[in-house]
C-alpha cells in the first residue's frame, strides 16, 4: 500500500496505534492470541528474528497481552478497519480532570468517614483526638498516606499490617483494607479469590489520583 504510513494517536485515555492493511487471508481474526504467523517479506522477517527484534513466529500479541498483565488498569484491543490493522491501549474508568477534583473529594469524605476522619482537615495537624492518632483506634490522614504509598508496590496484607504494628488481620481487613477496596482505591491480584494466601493489594489509578492529592496537601 505506498503512500500509506503508521499512525499512533496519544490521547488522554488511550493510545491508538494504526497499521496500513489487513491481516493475510490465512489468519484467523479470532484466533489472534494463537500465535498464528504468515510472513509477508520473507527477506525482512529472518533478519528481523536473527538480530533479535522478534523472538518467535506470531508471537507478538501473545507477549503484549501477557506484559499487560501487571497493568490491570489498561484495556488492550485490536480490530481490523477497512484496509487497515488497529491496536488500542485504553485507560479503564477514566475521568476528565473535572471530573476527577470532584470525585476525590467524594471519596475523601467516604474514606474520613469511614476511618473517623474529617476530609478538612488533610495537610493540618489536627485530626483525630490525641489517643487516637497512631493507634489502633484509628488512622490520621499521613498514615493514610503512607499505607497507599506502601501499596504502589504489589503487598500482602501481612506486610501492609506490619506497616502500621497491627496484629489483628480479621479487624485490619475490615476496618481498613475493605473500606480501601469498595472506595476502588486498592486492587486484589487475585479478585475472584478474595480469601486466597496468596491474595495481595495494590494502588489503582483511581489510588493513584487520591494520594497524589493527599501528598501534596500534606507536604
Amino acid at each position: 500500500m505506498t503512500g500509506k504510513d503508521l499512525k499512533v494517536a496519544i490521547y488522554d485515555d488511550m493510545v491508538d496505534i494504526t497499521s496500513p492493511g489487513t491481516l493475510p487471508p490465512s489468519i484467523d481474526f479470532q484466533e489472534m492470541e494463537a500465535r498464528q504467523s504468515d510472513i509477508r517479506n520473507k527477506v525482512i522477517a529472518p533478519i528481523f528474528k536473527h538480530i533479535g527484534v522478534i523472538d518467535q513466529w506470531g508471537n507478538g500479541l501473545k507477549i503484549i497481552s501477557n506484559e499487560l498483565k501487571a497493568y490491570p488498569e489498561i484495556e488492550f484491543k485490536w480490530f481490523e478497519k477497512g484496509l487497515q490493522f488497529q491496536v488500542q491501549f485504553i485507560k479503564k474508568n477514566y475521568q476528565p480532570e473535572h471530573e476527577q477534583a470532584v470525585d476525590i473529594e467524594i471519596i475523601g469524605n467516604e474514606l474520613g468517614a469511614r476511618l473517623e476522619l474529617s476530609w478538612d482537615q488533610v495537610g493540618t495537624k489536627s485530626g483525630p483526638s490525641r489517643d487516637q492518632v497512631g493507634t489502633k483506634l484509628a488512622l490520621s490522614w499521613h498514615q493514610v498516606e503512607n499505607l497507599l504509598s506502601f501499596a504502589e508496590t504489589t503487598r500482602s496484607i501481612t506486610a501492609m499490617m506490619e506497616l502500621l504494628d497491627w496484629k489483628n488481620r480479621t479487624k485490619f481487613r475490615v476496618k481498613y483494607i475493605t473500606p480501601l477496596l469498595e472506595l476502588a482505591l486498592l486492587q486484589m491480584t487475585i479478585p475472584d479469590k478474595p480469601n486466597s494466601s496468596k491474595q495481595q493489594y495494590y494502588l489503582t489509578t483511581k489510588g493513584r489520583r487520591f494520594l497524589d492529592v493527599i501528598k501534596s496537601t500534606n507536604s
